[in-house]
Protein backbone atom coordinates (compact mmCIF):
# COMPACT_ATOMS: atom_id res chain seq x y z
CA UNK A 1 0.00 0.00 0.00
CA UNK A 2 1.86 3.27 -1.07
CA UNK A 3 1.56 6.02 0.94
CA UNK A 4 -0.98 8.60 -0.07
CA UNK A 5 -3.30 5.18 0.11
CA UNK A 6 -2.22 4.73 3.92
CA UNK A 7 -3.62 8.01 4.23
CA UNK A 8 -6.56 7.74 2.72
CA UNK A 9 -7.27 4.83 4.91
CA UNK A 10 -6.14 6.30 7.56
CA UNK A 11 -8.55 9.85 6.91
CA UNK A 12 -11.56 7.32 5.76
CA UNK A 13 -15.10 7.65 7.48
CA UNK A 14 -15.11 4.46 9.73
CA UNK A 15 -17.04 1.42 8.16
CA UNK A 16 -20.88 1.61 8.24
CA UNK A 17 -21.97 -1.51 10.93
CA UNK A 18 -24.38 -2.69 7.83
CA UNK A 19 -24.59 -2.08 3.87
CA UNK A 20 -27.48 -3.26 1.90
CA UNK A 21 -27.48 -3.14 -1.55
CA UNK A 22 -30.06 -3.45 -4.38
CA UNK A 23 -29.40 -4.48 -7.88
CA UNK A 24 -32.38 -5.31 -10.19
CA UNK A 25 -36.09 -4.88 -10.06
CA UNK A 26 -37.23 -3.21 -6.93
CA UNK A 27 -39.26 -0.18 -5.92
CA UNK A 28 -38.24 2.38 -2.81
CA UNK A 29 -40.91 3.83 -1.44
CA UNK A 30 -40.34 7.01 1.19
CA UNK A 31 -42.65 8.23 3.63
CA UNK A 32 -43.23 9.56 6.97
CA UNK A 33 -46.74 8.39 8.67
CA UNK A 34 -48.65 7.73 5.29
CA UNK A 35 -47.83 10.81 3.75
CA UNK A 36 -44.77 11.91 0.71
CA UNK A 37 -41.34 12.44 2.63
CA UNK A 38 -40.54 15.34 0.18
CA UNK A 39 -37.60 16.21 2.64
CA UNK A 40 -35.31 14.31 5.19
CA UNK A 41 -35.23 12.96 7.13
CA UNK A 42 -38.55 10.09 6.29
CA UNK A 43 -39.73 7.95 8.77
CA UNK A 44 -39.22 4.77 6.91
CA UNK A 45 -38.64 3.21 3.27
CA UNK A 46 -40.80 0.69 1.99
CA UNK A 47 -38.51 -1.37 -0.72
CA UNK A 48 -40.96 -3.51 -2.71
CA UNK A 49 -39.39 -7.16 -4.81
CA UNK A 50 -41.10 -6.85 -7.98
CA UNK A 51 -42.21 -10.66 -8.91
CA UNK A 52 -43.82 -10.84 -11.65
CA UNK A 53 -41.19 -11.05 -14.45
CA UNK A 54 -40.44 -14.12 -16.54
CA UNK A 55 -37.00 -16.29 -15.90
CA UNK A 56 -35.94 -13.67 -12.83
CA UNK A 57 -34.93 -14.51 -9.52
CA UNK A 58 -34.28 -13.09 -6.34
CA UNK A 59 -30.19 -14.12 -4.33
CA UNK A 60 -30.23 -12.70 -1.33
CA UNK A 61 -25.80 -12.78 -0.50
CA UNK A 62 -24.39 -11.80 3.18
CA UNK A 63 -20.93 -11.17 3.07
CA UNK A 64 -18.32 -8.83 5.41
CA UNK A 65 -15.97 -7.01 4.21
CA UNK A 66 -13.02 -4.81 5.51
CA UNK A 67 -13.10 -1.24 3.86
CA UNK A 68 -9.38 -1.53 3.94
CA UNK A 69 -9.00 -4.52 1.86
CA UNK A 70 -12.06 -3.71 -0.35
CA UNK A 71 -11.75 -6.55 -2.87
CA UNK A 72 -11.62 -9.22 -0.20
CA UNK A 73 -15.01 -10.34 0.87
CA UNK A 74 -15.94 -13.28 3.05
CA UNK A 75 -19.08 -15.03 2.18
CA UNK A 76 -21.65 -15.79 5.21
CA UNK A 77 -24.94 -16.64 3.42
CA UNK A 78 -26.96 -16.94 0.58
CA UNK A 79 -30.46 -17.51 -0.89
CA UNK A 80 -32.03 -18.44 -4.00
CA UNK A 81 -35.31 -17.82 -4.55
CA UNK A 82 -38.09 -17.90 -7.11
CA UNK A 83 -40.28 -15.47 -7.72
CA UNK A 84 -43.09 -17.80 -7.36
CA UNK A 85 -41.17 -18.82 -3.65
CA UNK A 86 -40.75 -14.94 -2.80
CA UNK A 87 -44.13 -14.32 -3.68
CA UNK A 88 -45.47 -16.42 -0.47
CA UNK A 89 -42.75 -15.38 2.64
CA UNK A 90 -41.82 -12.24 4.07
CA UNK A 91 -38.23 -10.50 3.92
CA UNK A 92 -37.72 -8.30 6.49
CA UNK A 93 -34.92 -6.54 8.10
CA UNK A 94 -35.13 -5.99 12.17
CA UNK A 95 -32.80 -3.63 14.04
CA UNK A 96 -33.71 -3.86 17.77
CA UNK A 97 -33.20 -0.57 19.54
CA UNK A 98 -34.19 1.53 17.33
CA UNK A 99 -36.01 4.41 19.05
CA UNK A 100 -37.50 7.32 16.49
CA UNK A 101 -37.71 5.70 12.66
CA UNK A 102 -35.78 8.02 10.24
CA UNK A 103 -33.98 7.31 7.11
CA UNK A 104 -32.06 9.90 4.81
CA UNK A 105 -31.11 10.09 1.38
CA UNK A 106 -27.50 11.49 0.74
CA UNK A 107 -27.36 14.66 -1.36
CA UNK A 108 -31.28 14.67 -1.39
CA UNK A 109 -31.55 18.78 -1.69
CA UNK A 110 -28.93 19.00 -3.74
CA UNK A 111 -28.86 20.15 -7.54
CA UNK A 112 -28.06 16.71 -9.73
CA UNK A 113 -27.23 17.37 -13.75
CA UNK A 114 -27.09 13.88 -15.03
CA UNK A 115 -24.38 14.68 -17.20
CA UNK A 116 -22.02 16.11 -14.87
CA UNK A 117 -20.98 13.26 -12.19
CA UNK A 118 -17.43 13.48 -10.34
CA UNK A 119 -16.64 12.33 -6.51
CA UNK A 120 -18.50 14.93 -4.99
CA UNK A 121 -21.64 13.85 -6.42
CA UNK A 122 -21.32 10.21 -7.70
CA UNK A 123 -23.03 9.15 -4.06
CA UNK A 124 -26.23 11.29 -4.35
CA UNK A 125 -29.18 9.67 -4.07
CA UNK A 126 -30.97 11.60 -6.97
CA UNK A 127 -29.20 9.59 -9.25
CA UNK A 128 -31.85 6.98 -8.65
CA UNK A 129 -34.80 7.07 -11.36
CA UNK A 130 -37.89 8.44 -9.93
CA UNK A 131 -41.22 7.41 -12.07
CA UNK A 132 -43.53 10.39 -10.17
CA UNK A 133 -40.97 13.23 -10.48
CA UNK A 134 -40.65 16.15 -13.32
CA UNK A 135 -38.25 14.00 -15.01
CA UNK A 136 -40.57 11.32 -15.73
CA UNK A 137 -44.41 11.10 -15.06
CA UNK A 138 -44.79 13.63 -12.57
CA UNK A 139 -47.95 12.37 -10.99
CA UNK A 140 -48.37 9.68 -8.32
CA UNK A 141 -49.01 6.24 -10.42
CA UNK A 142 -51.92 4.05 -9.60
CA UNK A 143 -50.63 1.19 -7.88
CA UNK A 144 -51.76 -2.59 -8.95
CA UNK A 145 -51.68 -4.40 -5.58
CA UNK A 146 -49.94 -7.45 -4.77
CA UNK A 147 -46.98 -6.93 -8.00
CA UNK A 148 -44.70 -5.43 -5.27
CA UNK A 149 -44.16 -8.75 -3.15
CA UNK A 150 -42.70 -8.89 -0.40
CA UNK A 151 -41.96 -5.76 1.16
CA UNK A 152 -39.03 -4.68 3.21
CA UNK A 153 -39.52 -2.37 5.55
CA UNK A 154 -36.17 -0.24 6.33
CA UNK A 155 -36.23 2.59 9.38
CA UNK A 156 -32.55 3.53 10.25
CA UNK A 157 -30.57 4.11 7.59
CA UNK A 158 -28.81 6.54 4.48
CA UNK A 159 -29.83 6.08 0.96
CA UNK A 160 -27.13 6.53 -1.58
CA UNK A 161 -25.97 5.56 -5.31
CA UNK A 162 -23.96 2.79 -4.93
CA UNK A 163 -23.18 2.39 -8.78
CA UNK A 164 -24.23 4.72 -11.59
CA UNK A 165 -24.31 3.49 -15.56
CA UNK A 166 -21.13 4.08 -17.75
CA UNK A 167 -23.21 5.26 -20.26
CA UNK A 168 -25.53 8.50 -20.70
CA UNK A 169 -29.32 7.21 -21.74
CA UNK A 170 -31.85 8.51 -24.13
CA UNK A 171 -35.22 8.57 -22.20
CA UNK A 172 -38.21 6.69 -25.60
CA UNK A 173 -41.45 6.95 -25.32
CA UNK A 174 -43.85 5.69 -28.21
CA UNK A 175 -44.87 8.19 -30.58
CA UNK A 176 -42.34 11.05 -28.77
CA UNK A 177 -38.63 12.37 -29.68
CA UNK A 178 -36.30 10.46 -27.83
CA UNK A 179 -34.92 13.01 -24.88
CA UNK A 180 -31.24 12.74 -23.60
CA UNK A 181 -31.21 11.48 -19.96
CA UNK A 182 -27.93 11.01 -18.88
CA UNK A 183 -26.55 8.49 -16.20
CA UNK A 184 -28.55 6.85 -13.80
CA UNK A 185 -28.15 4.71 -10.53
CA UNK A 186 -27.92 0.86 -11.71
CA UNK A 187 -27.19 -0.13 -8.28
CA UNK A 188 -28.71 1.64 -4.78
CA UNK A 189 -27.59 0.85 -1.43
CA UNK A 190 -28.17 2.03 2.58
CA UNK A 191 -25.85 2.45 5.08
CA UNK A 192 -26.49 2.04 8.50
CA UNK A 193 -23.92 3.95 10.59
CA UNK A 194 -24.12 1.91 14.00
CA UNK A 195 -26.89 -0.43 15.79
CA UNK A 196 -28.41 0.96 18.74
CA UNK A 197 -28.22 -2.62 20.34
CA UNK A 198 -25.21 -3.68 18.57
CA UNK A 199 -27.65 -6.53 16.69
CA UNK A 200 -29.16 -6.68 13.30
CA UNK A 201 -31.27 -9.43 11.48
CA UNK A 202 -32.62 -10.61 8.32
CA UNK A 203 -35.88 -12.57 8.43
CA UNK A 204 -36.37 -14.88 5.32
CA UNK A 205 -39.71 -16.72 5.20
CA UNK A 206 -39.81 -19.15 8.07
CA UNK A 207 -35.94 -19.58 8.10
CA UNK A 208 -33.42 -19.24 11.15
CA UNK A 209 -33.07 -15.42 11.07
CA UNK A 210 -29.66 -14.52 9.51
CA UNK A 211 -27.25 -12.18 12.31
CA UNK A 212 -25.86 -9.28 10.14
CA UNK A 213 -23.10 -7.94 12.83
CA UNK A 214 -19.70 -8.40 11.43
CA UNK A 215 -16.29 -7.91 13.85
CA UNK A 216 -14.94 -4.03 14.83
CA UNK A 217 -14.38 -1.84 11.82
CA UNK A 218 -15.88 -4.72 8.95
CA UNK A 219 -18.95 -3.99 7.63
CA UNK A 220 -21.40 -6.78 7.00
CA UNK A 221 -22.99 -6.10 3.63
CA UNK A 222 -26.39 -8.01 2.26
CA UNK A 223 -26.73 -7.99 -1.51
CA UNK A 224 -29.88 -8.10 -3.03
CA UNK A 225 -30.28 -9.06 -6.77
CA UNK A 226 -33.30 -9.58 -8.71
CA UNK A 227 -32.32 -9.95 -12.02
CA UNK A 228 -32.89 -12.40 -14.81
CA UNK A 229 -29.35 -14.20 -14.20
CA UNK A 230 -30.22 -17.04 -17.43
CA UNK A 231 -30.11 -14.10 -19.77
CA UNK A 232 -27.45 -13.32 -22.07
CA UNK A 233 -25.81 -9.98 -20.85
CA UNK A 234 -24.26 -9.33 -23.62
CA UNK A 235 -26.79 -10.01 -26.05
CA UNK A 236 -28.86 -7.94 -23.93
CA UNK A 237 -26.83 -5.15 -24.70
CA UNK A 238 -26.34 -5.54 -28.37
CA UNK A 239 -29.87 -5.61 -28.41
CA UNK A 240 -30.75 -2.58 -26.00
CA UNK A 241 -32.88 -4.03 -24.04
CA UNK A 242 -33.03 -2.97 -20.68
CA UNK A 243 -35.47 -3.75 -17.70
CA UNK A 244 -36.85 -0.64 -16.86
CA UNK A 245 -40.54 -1.98 -18.66
CA UNK A 246 -41.00 -4.58 -15.97
CA UNK A 247 -41.60 -2.06 -13.95
CA UNK A 248 -45.22 -1.04 -15.01
CA UNK A 249 -46.53 -4.26 -14.20
CA UNK A 250 -46.67 -2.61 -10.93
CA UNK A 251 -48.47 0.45 -11.95
CA UNK A 252 -51.48 1.25 -14.30
CA UNK A 253 -49.85 3.30 -16.84
CA UNK A 254 -51.07 3.34 -20.64
CA UNK A 255 -49.06 1.51 -23.12
CA UNK A 256 -48.68 4.86 -25.23
CA UNK A 257 -47.80 6.78 -21.43
CA UNK A 258 -45.19 4.49 -20.38
CA UNK A 259 -41.17 5.53 -21.10
CA UNK A 260 -38.59 2.78 -21.53
CA UNK A 261 -34.90 4.09 -22.41
CA UNK A 262 -31.95 3.49 -24.49
CA UNK A 263 -28.21 4.61 -24.91
CA UNK A 264 -26.19 5.12 -28.41
CA UNK A 265 -24.83 2.45 -31.11
CA UNK A 266 -21.35 3.54 -29.85
CA UNK A 267 -21.90 1.61 -26.01
CA UNK A 268 -22.97 -1.92 -25.54
CA UNK A 269 -23.27 -2.48 -21.70
CA UNK A 270 -25.31 -4.96 -20.18
CA UNK A 271 -29.36 -4.49 -19.89
CA UNK A 272 -29.68 -2.52 -16.43
CA UNK A 273 -32.55 -2.13 -14.05
CA UNK A 274 -33.20 0.60 -12.75
CA UNK A 275 -34.69 1.51 -9.08
CA UNK A 276 -37.11 4.64 -8.28
CA UNK A 277 -37.34 6.40 -5.56
CA UNK A 278 -40.93 7.21 -5.37
CA UNK A 279 -41.64 10.66 -4.43
CA UNK A 280 -45.23 10.40 -3.96
CA UNK A 281 -46.25 6.56 -4.16
CA UNK A 282 -46.47 5.99 -0.40
CA UNK A 283 -48.99 2.94 0.04
CA UNK A 284 -46.84 -0.21 -1.03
Amino acid sequence: MSEQQSEQTANAAPAPAVDLIFDGLFFLCFNTGGKPAVNDPAGECRVGFLTTAQQHEIIIKGRRRNPSIPDVVKPVFEHSLSHAEARRIDIDLNVPGVVSPSVTRKGHEQVLNRFTRDQSNEEYFKWILDLENLEMHNTKLPLIRGVLKPVMHINIGEFYSRKLSNVHYFRTKVDADNKKFGAVAAITGVRIATLPRGEAFLNIGDKPPESLVAPAGETFEVLFQNRCFKCDQEELGRLHLSDFQLHYHAFDVQVLDQFDFDFDDVATPPAICYAASGSQTTDI
